[in-house]
């Protein structure tokens, strides 16, 4: 194939657009572009083309993960599924051959985040129930839950709980302070409504019986 064209893109000119035989083949930066030192009538093979987009994907991937990763940690399934929601929904002014390397090339950029000790589902468990049990405290059943939905390993779940010191004290600690802010309101009501509001709220934030009925305990109001 005949390079026949090098044109810098409009929208961002450190990236250029390269023609093949008269057809728009695919974009790549311009550091790319001099460092394989492309040039308009010269000859290049599909094995090389495929090389150029994914090394190019690879480096564009890697910025837009990190820019992703600086709001909050996240996942390693939050970030896989945030690029490819966005390849499909706008991304998609890219060419054929570009989309055939897309999703390997997340994999890639991925993998490579890990080795630069930027994404780490290890750390976003621990990270997720901290804030959890700082904002919003919730049981550990549904703090599970939650983390599977993020696309962590039942293992490293699990792993994580059981090194946790007590979690059945843990769990009545988040509860009595997920239930903190409505207990005045709650402590106004008579004996029934009180534990029926109580049981329902803590249960809808994944707690179990047991610490239900602790919590009710202690807080029921003295008649």
């Amino acid at each position: 194939m005949k390079i026949t064209d090098l044109v810098p893109q409009k929208k961002d000119p450190n990236r250029v657009s390269v023609f093949l035989d008269g057809q728009f083949a695919f974009g790549l930066s311009q550091q790319i572009r001099f460092e394989q030192k492309l040039e308009i009538d010269g000859e290049i093979d599909q094995k090389t083309v495929t090389a150029l987009v994914s090394q190019d994907q690879l480096n564009r991937l890697v910025e837009r993960m990190l820019r992703f990763l600086s709001f909050r940690p996240r996942s390693e399934k939050e970030v896989s599924d945030h690029f490819l929601y966005k390849a499909k929904l706008k991304d998609l002014t890219v060419s054929e051959i570009e989309l055939a390397t897309y999703k390997k090339s997340i994999g890639k950029a991925i993998d490579k985040l890990k080795k630069l000790e930027q994404l780490n589902d290890t750390e976003f468990v621990s990270w997720w129930v901290g804030q959890r049990n700082r904002f919003k405290p919730k049981g550990v059943a549904l703090l599970k839950v939650e983390l599977l939905q993020k696309g962590i390993s039942r293992e490293l779940i699990d792993n994580f709980f059981e090194k946790s010191s007590n979690s059945s004290e843990s769990d009545l600690e988040s509860a009595l302070r997920a239930i903190d802010k409505k207990l005045p309101s709650f402590q106004k009501l008579p004996s029934t409504d009180f534990k029926k509001k109580v049981t329902q709220f803590l249960l809808r934030r994944g707690f179990g019986w047991d610490i239900v009925s602790s919590v009710i305990d202690r807080t029921k109001p003295k008649s």
